[in-house]
This record gives structure tokens, C-alpha cells and sequence, in this order.
């Protein structure tokens, strides 16, 4: 990522901060739409979960241009969601829902430079979160993200 890179995400990050909520809800109904199966790594009221999504991308975002805070906040995550019971794939699946999400939200204003950007964010976080799953007793080349997702 470059620095413009980063002004992106953070810039439509900030537009999309009020309606935090809702990109969170969309994220989640888009990923159980698209992959039902994952549904049960969640607990059944997401009210919760919602704010720590939300609370969770927004610590992500702010760290993006400190990048020791972001690998050592991102691999602690990795960490914890290790016992979650989340195989490799299932960060594509969340980047995806994640980016469709804020598309939603934010409408015109997530143009293909935005998108782009929240790519590149997002792969920079999922592969670091590996890097902490791999480190915490997941098998090599496994990474677990789900159940319970706090981020």
C-alpha cells in the first residue's frame, strides 16, 4: 500500500463511520448469504459482534500508517481467532463482504481507487492474521478467522 492508498481507506472509512452499524449488518448478511455455512461460527444475536467489528475496523484503519501497531494488533488477532475453527478461505470471504459492504454504504463515493485501496488494506490484515494463526498451534498453512468474529 502507498500513502495515497492509505488516505483511501481512512478518508472512506471516516465517510463511512456514522453508519457503522449498517455497513457491520451488511457485512454480516452478505456473508451469510453468500456462504450459509459460516453461520454457525457466530453467535445467533450479532448485536454484539456488530460493535466489535466496528470498533475493530476502525483500530485497524487508524493503525494503517503505523505499521508495527497494525502487524502487532493484527497477528494478536490472528491469535485469538485461531480457536475459532476458520480455515485459510474464509478471509477472502470476509475481505469480500467486508468491501461489497462498505460499496453499499458508501455508493459513488467507493469508486475502483477505493476499492483497490480496501483490497490491498485487507490483504496486508488477513496475512498477518495467518501469520498470528500460525503461530498460535493452527497447523501449518491453516489460519482460523471465524467463530465469533471480533474483526
Amino acid at each position: 500500500m502507498n500513502l495515497d492508498q492509505i488516505t483511501l481507506v481512512k478518508e472512506s472509512f471516516r465517510l463511512a463511520s456514522p453508519r457503522l452499524d449498517e455497513v457491520a449488518q451488511r457485512f454480516y448478511a452478505d456473508l451469510f448469504a453468500h456462504h450459509p455455512e459460516l453461520r454457525s461460527m457466530f453467535p445467533p444475536d450479532l448485536t454484539a459482534q456488530r460493535v466489535k467489528l466496528a470498533d475493530e475496523l476502525a483500530a485497524i484503519v487508524d493503525a494503517l500508517d503505523h505499521l508495527g501497531q497494525l502487524v502487532g494488533r493484527t497477528t494478536e488477532l490472528g491469535v485469538r481467532h485461531a480457536g475459532y475453527g476458520v480455515v485459510p478461505e474464509h478471509y477472502e470471504f470476509v475481505g469480500e463482504s467486508l468491501r461489497r459492504a462498505l460499496g453499499a454504504v458508501l455508493g459513488d463515493r467507493y469508486d475502483a481507487d477505493v476499492d483497490t485501496a480496501w483490497r490491498l488494506a485487507y490483504h496486508l490484515v488477513a496475512e498477518t492474521m495467518v501469520l498470528g494463526a500460525g503461530g498460535s498451534g493452527a497447523r501449518p498453512g491453516q489460519a482460523r478467522l471465524g467463530g465469533r468474529v471480533t474483526g
